[in-house]
């Protein structure tokens, strides 16, 4: 297990705007765009630092874990804006470029973004490494690069509009289109997928609904392998407040020349306090790889969020793992299929 998202609005708008805002406003629905007053450059930097400890697990021991990223926005008109986002991670050991977009809002109610940006899947994609939005430690499984299904970024262009009335509530309906698909911490793979989300706020409620799917073909990620293949994906997503919890659940299923995955989760988050948050997951996941057996893990978690300040906090989380029986590593010794997890993390914004 390793450890690995927006801002107050006048009026609606892209799901990457202000980062800014994003820390002090938190919400997982739509975001919006630059107001009046925002600044021509704005820069910020943010990350976290993780300790992972996990029991008689695949490669279990003590983890040191970090990632730190920093972020730039220029507002080059009132309707255009460049990102651009420098991340480093410890698994590589490098420093690379996560975003690096052109964002131009077409009118008041459609946006469009050229480069490379985070895909819009799921509930929380685009501020999947933003610790100081989420009171977990770690990432859904839906959102892990090992299980292939959301991928963290794209190169191409995608489309947003928007549309919100007392009527019908608030809609959000976007399309991309890619030339290249970047996992976890990996480089691009040459990729020509069409894809979109759809997510609605009804009228005078707390619940938000959102479906996202993708289709197309994708090269292999061995670049000594040849032939693409086809790959589709579809995740249908919902919140909701209800008795002081922030309910989300979201499921995804899936097909790449890799093999078929199902996966999907239920967490429960609740404030104790102005500072402090309980967060609960149940989440599995379902595998069946191209040319082996199949595959599963169930994980339990649970944990505590202290947020002192909007510019830092910290994390503790426990979990319980089931999976499937793995090959022995190293050579006659057989590890176990339930373990457990500990793990704890400093977080940062600026």
């Amino acid at each position: 297990m390793t450890a690995t998202g927006m801002k107050t609005h006048s009026r609606p708008a892209s799901h990457l705007a202000s980062l800014a805002a994003a820390f002090v406003a938190v919400s997982l629905g739509t975001v919006c765009h630059a107001q009046d007053a925002e600044r021509t450059v704005d820069l910020h930097a943010y990350g976290q630092v993780s300790e992972v400890r996990n029991l008689s697990a695949p490669g279990g021991g003590f983890e040191l874990d970090y990632n730190v990223a920093a972020l730039g926005v220029w507002r080059i008109r009132p309707d255009v804006r460049a990102w651009l986002q420098l991340a480093r991670y410890r698994e590589l050991n490098e420093t690379r470029v996560e975003w690096a977009f052109l964002d131009w809002d077409v009118s008041a109610s459609t946006t469009l973004r050229l480069g490379q940006s985070r895909v819009p899947m799921g509930l929380v994609n685009e501020a999947r490494d933003v610790q100081t939005l989420r009171n977990s430690l770690t990432k859904p499984f839906l959102y892990d690069g090992e299980h292939g299904l959301v991928d963290e970024a794209l190169r191409g262009v995608i489309a947003e509009h928007r549309r919100e009335s007392v009527e019908h509530g608030g809609l959000v309906v976007e399309g991309y289109a890619t030339g290249a698909t970047i996992r976890d911490e990996s480089s691009a793979i040459p990729a020509r997928l069409l894809g979109g989300r759809v997510q609605w706020t009804p009228p005078s409620s707390s619940w938000t609904l959102s479906a996202s799917a993708y289709a197309g073909r994708q090269a292999p990620e061995d670049a000594d392998e040849s032939g693409w293949s086809s790959r589709h994906a579809l995740v249908v997503s919902a919140k909701v407040r209800a008795m002081g919890w922030d309910l989300t659940g979201e499921i995804g299923t899936g097909r790449s020349g890799e093999g078929t995955i199902r996966v999907g989760y239920l967490q429960g988050d609740r404030d104790l306090s102005g500072q402090h948050t309980l967060f609960m997951r149940a989440e599995s996941s379902r595998r069946q790889p191209a040319d082996e057996g199949p595959e599963w893990r169930d994980r339990l978690s649970a944990g505590l969020a202290w947020k002192p300040s909007p510019h830092w906090g910290c994390r503790i989380e426990l979990g319980a793992n089931r999976a499937s029986p793995t090959a022995p590593t190293p050579p006659a010794t057989t590890l176990r299929t339930r373990w457990n997890d500990v793990a704890v993390g400093f977080n940062f914004y600026l």
